[in-house]
């Protein structure tokens, strides 16, 4: 299983050498490159996004768990 895995990576490294060279030796490898440099722009800016309405989905979470917990303290305090 490791020796697979190792030249899976060995595999995936040449393929993205190979596609290097391939992208180094166009014509029109400034316009190859203005393309991969924005889709990095796109992917980092959607990733970032996410991230943000991920951790704001996680504040408000906390936030509701935090009054659920208070509000279950105090219901139990009351009936005591």
């Amino acid at each position: 299983m490791r020796n697979s895995r190792t030249l899976l990576w060995i595999l995936a490294g040449a393929a993205v050498g190979a596609a290097a060279i391939y992208i180094l030796n166009r014509d029109d490898k400034d316009e190859v490159i203005n393309d991969l440099k924005d889709f990095a722009r796109k992917t980092k800016d959607t990733i970032s996004d996410r991230l943000n309405r991920l951790g704001s989905m996680a504040d408000s979470a906390t936030d509701r768990a935090e009054d659920a917990g208070r509000q279950t303290a105090n219901h139990i305090k009351s009936n005591m």
